[in-house]
């Protein structure tokens, strides 16, 4: 059977709906095992020996926190403490067992991390003025963010500012470094669109008087981009604001010479430098290995595609760590300079929209753009390892048959391979002229639910190169929400028509047949055998007989408000219903389903993925949360092949209005389900068409056609054939 998985939540209701906080309470019958922690956007990190330090900040409410990651194995980095501060962090430094932190409000904090698991702050030194970006010159600790101010940590826990160089007015973004008793910093001055950049260097050999010995203006330009500067044995190099990189030769500070423009092809983000290599990143999404071992006469000896611009670089032991727009800090393993391998990455948490699962890992619909990779092997310790960055805001994930499909608004869906699952394969997009909000891929078809202009089918034989070859172009102010297919039929919810039925008879113009409107908002749908499940979003559940599926038949319904996502598991039903949590009902009577489980879990879930005996949901300002549920909720794991062909005995039996027909195959095969009278004759059948590996249900409801009595049941399944008895009692 495929691995497949179905997450349908609008986008409107998406963009309706609050944020709330991370809670997590004890259930009747399910527990909370692991959590994947959304912390907030990344702003910053450093490294110390093997931990790694990370800020990341919420803007409601207003607050910053750092993360403490153990990365002894880079491959799968383990996060083991949190610690919360009042406000946002600006950066961090890591001198000895000392992490020195800069913060928004003005000023730094400095903890001890001796014991890394336990961060213990020592000195909160509070000042009314601007700090920033933190880096060591000699006994001191230099913060850049408006003025320059150095402070003398001699006494770490006793820190004094001896130094502050003012830029002026609206001096907002500059680089520094140091050359002796000489500070060399780019600044930036004005505002957008008209601003200058600079190239100035003060004589710092009485801290207490600084005094600017040169000044020179570098070229203007119509949009910010950052300046870097790095000092490399007499020389500076000078890139950001203006193409490639200039060399200056600094042999006397105060008359500094431009030897070289070199790199003009390159915008470049950040410099780091380690053995007489600079690694320069660059606007366009490179990491450039540079051999500066004669600095007059740089040479680049590798170029690392990184995709997004690498920024915030910082070297420690073989690895050079970067940022990139993505919200990851990457791992670089550098011991052969001149051919770096990417062996790690940590993803801080997200906001989750939605969650499917492919072997060890689980792909989350990002609250922003892409999607983030979680190694879930370890359930009770998950950790982001990957990000798939892209520039609009993503609905939804579907995997199925080691591809990935993400549903990204207004750029159609994008194909994935997951030959390797930790690093996913961009193969091919399916554009479609209108948003994406949902799809589900079945053999080599792939169905695309648009939000204003119905829907389509796309030939991913070639997943590289898919050919959309049908669709039915619906009202288009009819929001079109989900989408599953079975047989001859798709099935589409829709905001104003309800369930809607398409005839797939001719693939390339499929006929609507019927809508069923008697529900209210639909968010999402599943289908096993002949029951159509549907999330109301208003109602709650909601079983329909489409043995016909020209006329669905209301069968059951269970009343709850925010239905979300659905996923079947056997005959459990997983919802996901927003603040409510998370709630499973047995369907074995689809006329009878009843509540045998919940989890009250306070955050924004929308997404939920079930396999085995674990849960997995999108939990929104929650991040992805992983449960255990008990084994005597009665659930099946439809995702392990039955051992052979098997016709299950009917249930209810006796029965008077309808019973439900199981069976399971080991494989996908065309299966046909007659039923015969005591004089063998045949008084009803259901053509199934080609069935998946797995179990199925059927109900067959006699009405007033046929007498009371016994009746067989027989399945053919390939060149299987197996009955069983019935006992009919109006």
């Amino acid at each position: 059977m495929r691995n497949s998985c179905k997450i349908a939540v609008g986008s409107l209701l998406m963009i309706a709906c609050a944020f709330m906080p991370v809670a997590g309470q004890d259930a009747r019958d399910m527990e909370m095992v692991g959590r994947a922690m959304y912390d907030g956007d990344l702003s910053y990190f450093n490294v110390l020996d093997d931990y790694l330090y990370v800020s990341t900040e919420k803007s409601n409410p207003p607050r910053g926190l750092f993360t403490v990651v153990n990365i002894s194995n880079p491959a799968h980095p383990l996060r083991i403490n949190t610690v919360y501060e009042e406000d946002h962090i600006r950066d961090f430094l890591t001198v000895d067992s000392l992490l020195y932190m800069s913060i928004f409000g003005g000023g730094v904090v400095i903890y001890n991390v001796q014991d890394p698991s336990t961060p213990v702050e020592r000195v909160r030194f509070n000042e009314d003025r601007g700090f920033g970006r933190l880096m060591k010159y000699n006994n001191y600790l230099a913060s850049s963010y408006g003025p320059v101010n150095i402070i003398d940590i001699q006494d770490p826990f006793d820190p004094e500012i001896v130094c502050d160089i003012d830029f002026g007015y609206s001096a907002y973004w500059y680089n520094i470094d140091f050359f002796g008793d000489y500070l060399l910093s780019i600044v930036e001055r004005g505002h957008i669109p008209y601003f200058s950049v600079s190239f100035e260097i003060y004589n710092i050999s009485d801290l207490s008087n600084p005094v600017q010995v040169f000044s020179d203006s570098l070229d203007s330009m119509l949009g910010w981009v950052g300046g870097q500067i790095k000092v490399i044995g007499n020389f500076a190099y000078l890139g950001g604001p203006f193409d490639g990189i200039r060399i200056y030769n600094i042999n006397d500070p105060s008359d500094p010479q431009l030897t070289a423009t070199m790199f003009e092809n390159y915008v470049f983000s950040e410099f780091e430098l380690r053995n007489n290599r600079l690694y320069a990143g660059t606007y366009s999404g490179e990491l450039l290995t540079i051999d500066v071992t004669q600095p007059a006469n740089p040479e680049i000896t590798h170029e690392f595609y990184t995709r997004l611009y690498p920024y915030n670089m910082r070297e420690s032991g073989d690895r050079l760590y970067f940022e990139t727009g993505a919200d990851a800090v990457s791992f670089l393993e550098i011991s052969d300079p001149d051919s770096p391998v990417l062996d790690g990455k940590y993803v801080p948490g997200s906001f989750t929209w939605g969650v499917a699962r492919f072997e060890d890992y689980a792909y989350l619909v990002d609250g922003n753009s892409g999607f983030k990779v979680v190694d879930v092997s370890d359930a009770e310790n998950p950790v982001g390892v990957n990000y798939y960055y892209t520039s609009n805001q993503t609905h939804n994930v579907f995997v199925d048959d080691g591809l990935l499909f993400l549903a990204d608004n207004e750029a159609g869906v994008l194909i994935f391979s997951l030959d390797d699952p930790l690093n996913p394969e961009y193969l091919s997009t399916v554009y479609t002229e209108s948003n994406v909000n949902d799809m589900y891929a079945t053999g080599n078809l792939l169905f695309i639910a648009n939000t204003f202009d119905g829907f389509r089918i796309a030939d991913i034989t070639d997943p590289s190169d898919p050919q959309i070859i049908g669709g039915y172009s619906g009202n288009p102010s009819n929001y079109c929400g989900a989408i599953m297919a079975q047989g001859n039929y798709a099935y589409t919810a829709e905001e104003q028509d309800g369930l809607c039925v398409y005839d797939l008879s001719d693939i390339n113009n499929p006929v609507k047949v019927t809508c069923y409107n008697e529900v209210g908002y639909i968010s999402d749908l599943f289908i096993s055998g002949n029951i159509l499940f549907l999330s109301d979003y208003q109602n709650g559940l909601v079983t329909l007989d489409i043995s016909n599926p020209s006329n669905p038949v209301f069968m059951d319904q269970a009343e709850f408000e925010q239905s979300c996502d659905l996923w079947a598991d056997g005959n459990t039903i997983f919802v996901a219903a927003r603040y409510s949590g998370i709630k499973a009902f047995d369907v074995t009577n689809a006329y009878a389903i009843q509540l045998i489980g919940s989890y009250n879990d306070d955050n924004f879930c929308t997404g939920i993925y079930a396999q085995n005996d674990t849960i997995y949901v999108a939990a929104g300002g929650g991040g992805l949360s992983i449960l255990r549920y008990d084994e005597s909720l009665g659930i099946e794991d439809i995702s392990a092949k039955p051992d052979n062909i098997l016709l299950s005995q009917n249930y209810p039996n006796p029965f008077n209005a309808s019973t439900v027909i199981r069976y399971s195959i080991d494989m996908p095969l065309p299966v046909k389900i007659s039923i015969y009278d005591l004089l063998g004759r045949e008084v009803d059948s259901f053509d199934e068409g080609i069935m998946p590996a797995g179990r199925h249900d059927l109900i067959w409801k006699p009405g007033n056609r046929w007498p009371s009595g016994l009746y067989f049941c027989s399945i053919q399944a390939g060149n299987h054939e197996e009955s069983r008895k019935m006992l009919f009692l109006k």
